[in-house]
């Protein structure tokens, strides 16, 4: 009997973490969406930011996924950065929507700053969300 009880809290658990896991990426999906309107908005709706958010939310799932076995102990601090840098870029937004306007890059052609700026936005955090 006893074991009966450990076994159905064992699938407790597992369906816990699956259904914790499911959700984490679906909030990464919504924060992907944010981003890209936030940067469309800041730089200007251009093909080449489109595709820079694209190739760095993917680029940095894929880097993530290859080398997730080595964060595997920290992928609660990994939670805890997700949710920090999208309060923060939403809070940055939210007080000051014309910040990621004064983040240019001097000496770069405007396309070309835009699509260095959504790289370095979008990179860490699907890095974070691919962990």
């Amino acid at each position: 009997m006893n074991s009966i009880k450990s076994h159905a809290l064992k699938l407790r658990v597992i369906y816990l973490i699956l259904f914790l896991s499911f959700l984490s990426g679906v909030c990464g999906l919504g924060y992907e969406q944010l981003l890209s309107r936030i940067l469309r908005n800041s730089v200007g709706d251009l093909f080449q930011v489109h595709s820079s958010i694209l190739i760095s939310l993917f680029g940095g799932l894929a880097l993530a996924a290859w080398c997730s076995f080595y964060f595997i102990k920290l992928l609660w601090l990994a939670e805890i950065l997700i949710g920090s840098y999208a309060l923060l870029l939403g809070l940055v937004w939210r007080f000051s929507p014309d910040f990621l306007l004064t983040l240019s890059l001097p000496g770069l052609h405007h396309g070309a700053s835009a699509v260095l700026l959504s790289f370095l936005l979008v990179f860490p955090f699907a890095f974070l969300i691919g962990l």
